[in-house]
């Protein structure tokens, strides 16, 4: 059976926090995270997990994302603060196979890196390879297992987006 993997970045964020993991979702963010949400509902038929980031502006992101989503269970994951495409993929490698679809709410430029290193071939990889904008989703089908994926593990199939073009904010 395949296996679905979203990446999502995080909405649209204020500037000027003291601490980057502080900074929150603007106006524009906290509506463009509903209409991400909204719109994920209607493409996906499920969701099992999802892992966010500790950063507020992620955490805000998600907010919409579970009401809409309901996924089965999620959790907070410093990694993918911190971390980079590695490290998001050792958090991937070490899912239960009986989970068939997940979500990180996370940062550029991992979302797109790992998106990119994924697939790397199919022409909606190549157009993300450069980032994704605040609020934008890339779905991804895994042809193997969690436990196995590496470049070339993945195709995009989708990319859903409602942010601006803002890149690396």
């Amino acid at each position: 059976m395949a296996k679905r993997l979203i990446l999502v970045r995080h909405a649209k964020a204020e500037y000027g926090a003291i601490q980057d993991a502080e900074r929150s979702l603007t106006k524009t963010g906290q509506r463009q995270a509903l209409q991400l949400g909204l719109e994920l509902a209607q493409r996906l038929d499920r969701l099992d997990l999802m892992i966010i980031s500790p950063a507020k502006r992620a955490q805000q992101t998600a907010e919409p994302l579970i009401g809409s989503l309901l996924p089965r269970s999620y959790c907070q994951e410093d990694a993918i603060y911190s971390g980079g495409p590695q490290q998001w993929l050792d958090l991937i490698h070490l899912i239960d196979e009986s989970v068939t679809s997940v979500m990180i709410v996370g940062h550029e430029p991992t979302v797109s890196a790992l998106a990119y290193g994924l697939d790397g071939e199919s022409a909606l990889a190549r157009q993300i390879s450069f980032g994704v904008s605040t609020a934008t989703a890339v779905i991804l089908e895994v042809v193997g297992s969690w436990k196995e994926l590496a470049s070339g593990g993945a195709i995009v199939t989708d990319v859903v987006s409602r942010g601006a073009s803002d890149m690396w904010i």
